[in-house]
């Protein structure tokens, strides 16, 4: 208990509310799929086909597994995949939800999450019966934060654009360099059957877009740093 309580106090040092409940979410979902896979193989398989957004799923089956707009943005299996989901979110999330309060950071960040994942499965659609693989195909099954997390560091990046990253950890970067480069990154690689869903990260990166724009009653991302 007390180590509890010690790792409680030190991620409120650390995180805001809706952060440190995102990141622990997380965490735990993916801790805990990985012991019950060790327990007993073929459990990840059987979650995954329940609580990952697959649109073949979401549109095509009835009754539609519409719950998994949002599930998939919750579960991770990879280490590597939730490390740096979770470390951006620990990184930029804080700001961004002392800069809009919790509420509206929870609104958002659900918001990015439901909407890049419906934004994905409609391009998998599209790619499959118009015969365009880098939209995705609707039998793929997708996971991850990273819809939504691409969204709050595009809010961190508008908000404070001249601010350095460390790319890596070691290169010196300012926020709107670093963002545009994910962008284009994303862009490229979009044809390259790499095993990540590139148009989830610009799906998150215009429902964020959006969301802001009707926040902030201006389409000039410049202008939104003097508007908070």
């Amino acid at each position: 208990m007390d180590l509890l309580r010690d790792l409680n106090r030190k991620l409120n040092d650390h995180l805001t509310p809706a952060v440190k409940t995102i990141f622990l979410v997380n965490v735990f979902i993916f801790l805990a799929l990985n012991i019950l896979e060790s327990i007993k193989p073929g459990f990840i398989y059987l979650f995954l086909t329940f609580f990952a957004q697959r649109p073949a799923l979401s549109f095509f089956y009835m009754p539609p597994f519409l719950w998994t707009f949002l599930t998939y943005a919750f579960v991770h299996v990879d280490p590597w995949h939730v490390l740096f989901n979770m470390l951006a979110l620990w990184f930029f999330g804080p700001p961004i939800e002392n800069l809009w309060g919790t509420r509206y950071f929870w609104k958002f960040y659900l918001g990015t999450a439901i909407g890049a994942g419906f934004l994905n499965a409609v391009a998998s659609v599209i790619g499959t019966f118009a015969g365009i693989p880098a939209l995705g195909d609707v039998g793929q099954s997708m996971i991850g934060a990273s819809g939504a997390i691409n969204a709050i560091f595009f809010a961190f990046a508008c908000y404070y654009p001249e601010v350095p990253v460390l790319v890596f950890g070691i290169f010196p970067m300012k926020a709107k360099v670093v963002m545009a480069l994910l962008i284009a990154f994303d862009i490229f690689f979009m044809r390259v059957p790499d095993g990540v869903s590139h148009t989830t990260h610009i799906a998150g990166l215009l429902i964020g877009y959006a969301m802001l724009v009707v926040r902030h009653h201006d389409p000039d991302v410049r202008t939104w740093r003097w508007r908070v």
